[in-house]
């Protein structure tokens, strides 16, 4: 779905000639400490791959799904088996989360 080549001929219009390394432009030049909890999910074809394991390696309690053979935004392809999955373990994620943080009220 994206290819590196098409990506770097829109860069110019991606942060507006900003160094591609400026903290506006990448959750991965931020300091993530002190986030919450997040989950990554990602098709192990596609062109984020790296950034999104490099991202989850570095951000304190993320959860990083890997799936294979899936495409960038697979979970939106409704009656996809593996984007269905993705949206009902997406879902549980939350609620074991969220059960979680609201168990002591």
């Amino acid at each position: 779905m994206f290819r590196a080549a098409t990506l770097r001929s829109l860069e110019r219009y991606y942060g507006g000639g900003v160094d591609r390394d400026h903290p506006w432009l990448s959750p991965l030049s931020q300091d993530l400490a002190g986030l919450p909890p997040s989950l990554v999910l990602v098709g192990s074809s596609e062109l984020l791959l790296d950034d999104s394991v490099r991202y989850a390696a570095r951000a304190p309690q993320a959860t990083l799904e890997v799936w294979h053979g899936m495409p960038h935004v697979f979970p939106l392809f409704r009656g996809l088996a593996e984007g269905d999955a993705a949206i009902a373990g997406c879902g549980r994620w939350v609620r074991e989360r969220t059960a979680a943080a609201t168990a002591g009220n």
